[in-house]
């Protein structure tokens, strides 16, 4: 776990947002549509400049898909921008806060 996420896995902040994603995203995983095993993760990494209890930088994604996924943008390099095409419409966004 990075430093960014050890100072906020306790924080009531995180947990109210963490609960909104996933309602927001009705329990469901926003890449494979699995309902089980459900993580909250940062659209943007923290690590990057992404912001921690922002719901439009959180995504559920299924652990599975979230270990794809790992601290990247995008699936393959930092260079690209991963995002789940439900969500495509904040592309433009997360391309620019990255780079």
């Amino acid at each position: 776990m990075s430093r960014h996420h050890e100072a906020i896995k306790n924080d009531p902040r995180w947990k109210r947002a963490r609960r909104e994603a996933l309602d927001r995203d009705d329990d469901t995983c926003q890449q494979c549509g699995a309902d089980e095993d459900l993580t909250v993760d940062h659209v943007l990494p923290l690590d990057l400049g992404g912001e921690p209890f922002e719901l439009d930088n959180l995504l559920t994604l299924c652990r599975r898909c979230n270990s794809r996924k790992g601290n990247r943008i995008n699936g393959k390099t930092k260079r690209e921008t991963w995002i789940s095409p439900r969500y495509s419409e904040i592309l433009p966004f997360v391309s620019t806060r990255a780079f």
